[in-house]
């Protein structure tokens, strides 16, 4: 008796996870009630959004405001000056089991940004600096977009200012949420920018939650496994760290990848093991957010495997 195959690939160049996610349930409803499909309101097509950000989308506007966004704040979160050719990545990964913070309440999404943030001021000493970090690409006010499949994951900086550390987590917690949903319509003007004059970034940081929930399942005679070992890639990016948080079925992955020759290899290994210490603890009682940072391990310095890190100076943004 022979068996009948049929696989679906998704190209990551033509589409994101939340594009992967609306197809997966599209696909299980089409299953459940084909005769269903095709009722109800028509989807919203990325043509006519692309078109419209092309009429819209005011890349002037857009660096005014990243740039007063960054005035006076630091990138250089790890050492001075250009990156350089990028060169062979090294790579840590670990995983954990993580919930849905209650105590808080705010999203898993802000409590991973935060404790990133606060691994980066314990690594650096710095209390204001930038990084980035890749977005769905759903915040744009845009009717539909929420429910929209194609390659809309865009980009955002994020500023954390750390003026007193005895701020409390919940504060500081409320506040990166609310810093995540602040950019909006700029979110989509930030990635042809680094040649117009703001500074490129040293950590990029990937939060990939909520589109991880399909499991295998069985409608109409047929069985559909997805295969979430394919769906990891390796990448080299033109920063010094690359950190991805991904969400799966028992908790939370995470791998970073670094370039040594900016950060040696105990001090990446540090700054890793500090983001899981201050993640696995952050959830907990309301204290001051210096008790949590200091409850890492420490870092000697931050000198670069051949610079000193300081204050980006470029005169367009200082």
């Amino acid at each position: 008796m022979g068996t009948t195959f049929l696989t679906i690939a998704i190209h990551h160049a033509f589409c994101d996870a939340l594009t992967r996610y609306l197809l997966e349930r599209d696909f299980m409803r089409a299953l459940e009630a084909p005769d269903d499909i095709q009722r109800g309101p028509p989807k919203p097509w990325y043509g006519d959004f692309a078109q419209y950000l092309k009429t819209h989308r005011d890349d002037e506007k857009a660096f005014k405001y990243w740039n007063d966004y960054i005035r006076g704040s630091t990138t250089e979160v790890v050492c001075r000056g250009p990156l350089g050719p990028t060169r062979e990545h090294s790579i840590l990964t670990n995983s954990m089991a993580i919930t849905p913070p209650k105590k808080h309440q705010v999203g898993l999404g802000a409590v991973i940004v935060t404790a990133w943030s606060l691994a980066l001021a314990q690594h650096s000493g710095l209390s204001d600096f930038v990084f980035k970090m890749v977005k769905l690409g759903r915040n744009y006010p845009y009717s539909g977009l929420d429910q929209m499949g194609g390659p809309l994951v865009g980009t955002s900086l994020l500023r954390l200012r750390l003026a007193d550390t005895a701020e409390s987590i919940q504060r500081i917690l409320r506040r990166v949420q609310q810093e995540l949903v602040s950019h909006e319509i700029y979110e989509h003007g930030l990635a042809t920018l680094h040649s117009s004059g703001l500074p490129p970034v040293q950590c990029l940081l990937n939060v990939k939650l909520g589109t991880h929930t399909m499991q295998s399942t069985s409608k109409g005679g047929m069985t559909i496994h997805p295969r979430r070992d394919l769906e990891s890639w390796d990448v080299q990016l033109p920063t010094t760290i690359y950190l991805e948080v991904a969400q799966e079925l028992s908790g939370i992955s995470m791998k970073m990848c670094y370039r040594s020759e900016h950060i040696g290899h105990q001090k990446a290994q540090l700054l890793f093991e500090n983001f899981h210490d201050i993640l696995d603890n952050i959830d907990g009682e309301d204290f001051g957010v210096g008790r949590l940072i200091t409850k890492g391990k420490l870092v000697d310095n931050m000198t670069c495997e051949s610079s000193c890190i300081s204050r980006f100076t470029n005169p367009e943004i200082s």
